[in-house]
C-alpha cells in the first residue's frame, strides 16, 4: 500500500513537472509606447492673476510615437490635492480661467495611452496671485487723512511695482480715514489656518478697521470694535496692534488704548476689554507704555507709574507681575521707545527723570525677561530723535532728528552720520519683522534699513520717498537697494506675507 502511495505522489510531481517545463517560454513580451514630456516647467512652475487664463502646451513624445500623434490618448488636467483630484481640463493644451484662491497649488497632467492603457503623469507648481498677493503695505498722511499704497512683490520675476492708493484701485468700501497711526499684518492662528485668519489693520485717529486679506474689501462689520467683548466704549479707538511675528506657535494680539493694553490669545476670535496691564490683586491698571515686547513664553510691559519692566506669560494668567531684580533689568528710568525683533528679543530707549541721561537696552524674552546690554548713549544729538530702529543683526541703534540719521555703535559708543536728507525730512525708520523666517528673501529683507522721506515743499501725497538700504557691519555707508517716490508722508509700513 505504502509503495502505491508513493508511486501516487511521484506520478503527481512529474506532472506538474512536465507542465512547467512546457510552459517556459509561452509568454509574449510586447515592448509599450513608454512617454515623456516637454514644454511643462517643472523647475519654476507658472503664475497667473486670479480671475486670468492660464495656458500650456505641452509636448508629448512616446518611444513608440515620435511626435505624439499616431496613437490615441487621454488628456486630464487637474489640481492635485491629498484627498483627490480637482479636473479642470481633459484637453491635450491647456487653457483655463483660474478661479482658485490666492496661494501655491500642485498642477498636474495625466495622459493614459488608450492602446495599451497605460497611465503617465507629470506635476508642477502654479501660484495663482493678484496685485495685492505679497508685498510692503504702506500708510501714507495725505493732508491729514489716511491713504494705504502697496509695493507689490512678484515672485515669478522677482520684481516690484507699486501701486498708489491700492484700496481705490481694489473698490475697497473702506470709508476715509482720518491721520494714520499704523497699518499691522499678522497670522492670528497657529494651525487651523484659513484666508481669512490672516489680519490687515488700519489704525487711525478716527478708528480702527480690518480689510479682507484677499480683496482688500470692507464692511462694516470689519470695524474693530467688533473683535472686542465686554463693556467697551462707543467711540472705542486703539492707538496701536502689536503680536507676536516670531515662527512659532501661540500668536498672541494685543491692541493698546490710552494707557491700557488688551490681549486676545491665539485663534480667539475676540478682544476681551479686560487690561493686562493690572498685578494680580491690583486695584486697578497702572500706566502702561503703549509699546510692548511679545517673546516666546513671556513678554514684557512698562510700568511708568513705577518706572518699572513687568512681565506676562503667553499661556499663563492676564496679570503681570514685576520683572526680578537679578534680571539686569533697569528701574526708575523714563521710557522712550521699545521694540520687539522677529526672534522674540527685545530693546528700548530710556532717560533719567528730569535729565538728559539716555540709555540703550537689549534684553531677552523668551523663557524670562533678562537684560544682555543695558548702557549709556553718548551719541550725537540722541536727545532730539524722533524715530528708532534697532538693527536685528548688527546691533546698531538707528535714530533720526529731522532729515538727519544716525547709526549709534553699543559697542564703540560712538553715532555715525548715515544720511542727510537737506530739507527734507525723515518720517519713518524701521526694520520689518517678518514670521515666516525659513523664506529666504524674507531673512534679507528683514535685516534691511527702511527710510521714510518726505520734502515739506512738494506736492500733498507724492512729495514721499521709501528707501531700503542694506547695512553694511563695520559703520560702513549704508548701500542703495531700491527706492520708491510718489507717497504721501509715510507713517507706517507692514508685510503682507505668504507662505
Amino acid at each position: 500500500m505504502k509503495q502505491i502511495r508513493s508511486f501516487y505522489i511521484l506520478s503527481i510531481l512529474c506532472v506538474a513537472f512536465a507542465a512547467c517545463h512546457k510552459d517556459l517560454g509561452n509568454y509574449n513580451y510586447r515592448s509599450i509606447n513608454q512617454l515623456s514630456f516637454s514644454n511643462i516647467d517643472t523647475a519654476h512652475g507658472y503664475s497667473v492673476y486670479f480671475g486670468q487664463t492660464l495656458s500650456i502646451s505641452p509636448q508629448i513624445k512616446g518611444t513608440q510615437d515620435a511626435d505624439g500623434t499616431k496613437r490615441s490618448y487621454s488628456y486630464e488636467w487637474s489640481f492635485y490635492f491629498a484627498a483627490g483630484d480637482s479636473v479642470i481640463s481633459t484637453q491635450k493644451d491647456l487653457n483655463v480661467i483660474v478661479n482658485r484662491p490666492p496661494g501655491t497649488y500642485t498642477l498636474q497632467l495625466r495622459v493614459k495611452d488608450n492602446e495599451s492603457g497605460v497611465r503617465y503623469a507629470i506635476k508642477t507648481t502654479l501660484l495663482v496671485t493678484t496685485k495685492i498677493f505679497e508685498g510692503y503695505l504702506v500708510l501714507n498722511d495725505v493732508n491729514g487723512k489716511s491713504r494705504l499704497d502697496m509695493i507689490t512683490y512678484y515672485r515669478a520675476t522677482d520684481l516690484f511695482e507699486q501701486h498708489t492708493d491700492i484700496l481705490a484701485e481694489m473698490g475697497s468700501q473702506l470709508p476715509t480715514q482720518g491721520k494714520p497711526l499704523q497699518v499691522y499684518c499678522m497670522e492670528t492662528e497657529s494651525y487651523a489656518k484659513t484666508a481669512q485668519t490672516y489680519r490687515i489693520y488700519l489704525v487711525t485717529e478716527t478708528g480702527t478697521n480690518k480689510i479682507d486679506p484677499e480683496t482688500f474689501g470692507w464692511d462694516p462689520i470689519d470695524d474693530f470694535k467688533y473683535e472686542v467683548t465686554g463693556n467697551i466704549p462707543a467711540d472705542l479707538k486703539p492707538s496701536s496692534i502689536q503680536g507676536r511675528l516670531y515662527a512659532g506657535s501661540i500668536p498672541i494680539t494685543f491692541f493698546t488704548e490710552g494707557t491700557n493694553i488688551y490681549r486676545r490669545g491665539s485663534g480667539a476670535p475676540t478682544f476681551p476689554y479686560v487690561p493686562v496691564n493690572i498685578y494680580a490683586g491690583g486695584a486697578k491698571p497702572f500706566r502702561a507704555f503703549p509699546q510692548i515686547v511679545s517673546g516666546f513664553l513671556v513678554g514684557t510691559i512698562f510700568d511708568m507709574d513705577n518706572r518699572v519692566f513687568t512681565s506676562y506669560s503667553v499661556t499663563g494668567a492676564v496679570n503681570v507681575t514685576s520683572v526680578a531684580a537679578s534680571s539686569g533689568m533697569p528701574s526708575g528710568k523714563d521710557m522712550l521707545y521699545m521694540g520687539s525683533m522677529a526672534n522674540g528679543a527685545g530693546y528700548a530707549v530710556l532717560k533719567d527723570p528730569g535729565a538728559e541721561n539716555y540709555y540703550l537696552l537689549r534684553f531677552a524674552a523668551f523663557f524670562g525677561v533678562t537684560s544682555s546690554y543695558f548702557s549709556a548713549i553718548t551719541g550725537t544729538d540722541i536727545g532730539l530723535a524722533e524715530h528708532y530702529a534697532l538693527s536685528p543683526d548688527l546691533g546698531y541703534l538707528f535714530y533720526s532728528v529731522g532729515g538727519k540719521l544716525y547709526e549709534y555703535d553699543p559697542f564703540l559708543k560712538t553715532s555715525y552720520l548715515m544720511l542727510d536728507k537737506g530739507a527734507s525730512t525723515i518720517s519713518y525708520i524701521g526694520f520689518q519683522s517678518f514670521s515666516n523666517a525659513s523664506n529666504a528673501k524674507y531673512a534679507a529683507w528683514g535685516k534691511q534699513l527702511l527710510v521714510g522721506t518726505y520734502d515739506p515743499s512738494g506736492s500733498e501725497g507724492s512729495n514721499g520717498t521709501l528707501e531700503q538700504f542694506t547695512v553694511p557691519p563695520v559703520n560702513a555707508a549704508l548701500q542703495l537697494e531700491r527706492e520708491w517716490t510718489g507717497f504721501g508722508k509715510i507713517a507706517s509700513i507692514s508685510f503682507r506675507e505668504r507662505n
